[in-house]
């Protein structure tokens, strides 16, 4: 049996994303159909798992992580004209047999809600990203700016180590 979440020796791998990903072909080409000034990129990730990233109008950016493509997180608008600004996302997961094996990502963004967007980082709030079964990622929570927000994220996230662990991702919607 697995061991329990509790007895897992939980760690964080910090990924800088900026400046670091690479189109990826097939997929922009289609999002390029109805937006010429649109792309979606491969970005570094932990373990065996990427990050990916797709940009439309040279403005709005959405974030996903998984084995698969994908984009779960909020859409941000990001000012192009302005200096790139750090990405940075906080991989949690085990060490198993030797290798890293994440199981969800923290990362710092903008909160789409708001439309006066807080300058300094640390006024953004956290999100946090299950990785799934089928190698796709869904946010499970949004976790406020304050003393105990990089610590809430952390207990937020380790509370996914091991098999059968919560939260659940919402469902999908079902289609037409």
């Amino acid at each position: 049996a697995p061991a329990p979440a509790a007895a897992l020796a939980i760690s964080s791998q910090v990924v800088d994303m900026s400046g670091k990903c690479e189109t990826e072909a097939a997929r922009t080409n289609a999002l390029q159909v109805d937006d010429p000034e649109s792309n979606f990129e491969r970005c570094p990730g932990a373990g065996a798992i990427p990050a990916w990233k797709m940009q439309q109008d040279l403005h709005y950016i959405t974030y996903g992580f998984g084995r698969e493509p994908n984009t779960s997180g909020p859409t941000n608008f990001s000012d192009s004209d302005g200096p790139p600004a750090s990405v940075n996302a906080e991989w949690r997961g085990v060490t198993r047999d030797g290798r890293f094996v994440p199981f969800a990502v923290i990362m710092r963004l903008p909160d789409p809600e708001k439309e006066d967007r807080p300058q300094a980082a640390r006024d953004n709030p956290l999100y946090v990203f299950r990785l799934t079964e089928d190698g796709k990622s869904c946010v499970v929570d949004k976790i406020a700016p304050g003393p105990d927000q990089q610590a809430a994220a952390l207990r937020s996230a380790d509370r996914m180590a091991g098999p059968g662990a919560a939260p659940a991702c919402p469902p999908e919607p079902e289609g037409d």
